[in-house]
């Protein structure tokens, strides 16, 4: 039995809806935000490339820096952008929270000193001098990949065990698209992707408009596009590897939902099954159908053939 569970998708695919019904299991925290530190620009798994693939005295030193303004600046101001109403340290506890950031960079840091980077601008520093973070060159990835996880469960299993719970469950709907990374860092834990009908993720994106997805039926359907695109190439490989995602239907986790957290609970062999299922309306699976016009319907068709019946939804 894994400690740690990732889930996945597309966004507006119904993680939102799954994270919630996999943290009512006894055994399961859910956390309570979209963690995104782990797979974000300037996030884990860019620090992790910089220090070992992608190293260089320059690239590894602005990852390290980066990595550590995301963490004690960006997801601990919550006033401010791009991470608005983010609060680490109220969640994890200030001090353990701080503490435990300053403790992994120092880790990764075999000196410092207060240098140049040219890679920003300051308008309140005019001479750009900050502190200058000297990471090393982890030859062996997989020693940098331990760190890197311990750093991550110890952050997750803390708050997971004060909420007397063995297990935590991490949803960042993109995290899908780096489920092989997820499995360098975690290799026992488990992915679930969850997938849904791509007409109803581009009704979704346009209603009402993301802020972080373009609102246009066929621009919309041109983003999922390219999601799945890729996400096909990353199942190819991770075929190769014969390691695969947990699939799970949105739909049918709508019209049947105590048979599919039963096999769930089974496939992940929890000691207990799932508790306290929420109600879900199962018309939203085909709301689709009637919040499309038939013109926007048939773009979506036009632009999303291949992927729609990839995913074996019927055109």
């Amino acid at each position: 039995m894994t400690s740690q569970i990732f889930i996945g998708g597309s966004g507006r695919s119904g993680t939102t809806l799954l994270v919630d019904i996999i943290g009512r299991h006894p055994q399961i925290y859910s956390l309570p935000l979209e963690m995104r530190f782990i797979t974000d620009p300037d996030g884990l798994i860019n620090l992790v490339d910089a220090l070992t693939y992608n190293y260089s005295p320059f690239l590894s030193r602005e990852a390290l820096y980066r990595f550590h303004r995301l963490m004690t600046s960006y997801l601990a101001t919550p006033e401010t952008r791009p991470y608005l109403n983010y609060n680490f340290p109220r969640i994890f506890g200030s001090q353990f929270y701080f503490q435990h950031c300053e403790q992994f960079i120092n880790r990764l840091s075999q000196y410092s000193f207060q240098g140049k980077s040219v890679f920003e601008v300051n308008p309140q520093d005019p001479e750009l001098h900050r502190n200058i973070f000297g990471p090393p060159y982890f030859e062996n990835r997989e020693e940098l990949l331990q760190i890197a996880a311990s750093f991550v469960h110890e952050l997750f299993i803390k708050l997971a065990s004060s909420h007397q719970k063995s297990i935590w469950c991490e949803k960042t709907p993109f995290n899908i698209l780096h489920a092989q990374f997820l499995w360098e860092l975690f290799p026992q834990a488990q992915v679930l992707h969850i997938i849904r009908d791509p007409r109803a993720v581009v009704n979704s994106l346009m209603q009402p408009a993301s802020w972080w997805a373009p609102n246009d039926v066929r621009h919309a359907a041109l983003f999922l596009k390219h999601f799945l695109q890729r996400w096909f190439h990353v199942k190819a490989q991770l075929e190769k590897i014969q390691k695969l995602p947990i699939r799970i239907k949105y739909e049918d986790l709508l019209q049947s939902p105590q048979e599919i957290l039963d096999n769930l609970a089974h496939t992940l062999q929890l000691d207990a099954p799932f508790q306290n299922i929420p109600q879900v309306k199962t018309e939203r699976a085909d709301a689709w159908k009637t919040k499309l016009t038939p013109q926007q319907i048939h773009i979506i068709n036009q632009v999303l053939q291949e992927e729609i019946l990839a995913l074996q939804y019927p055109l």
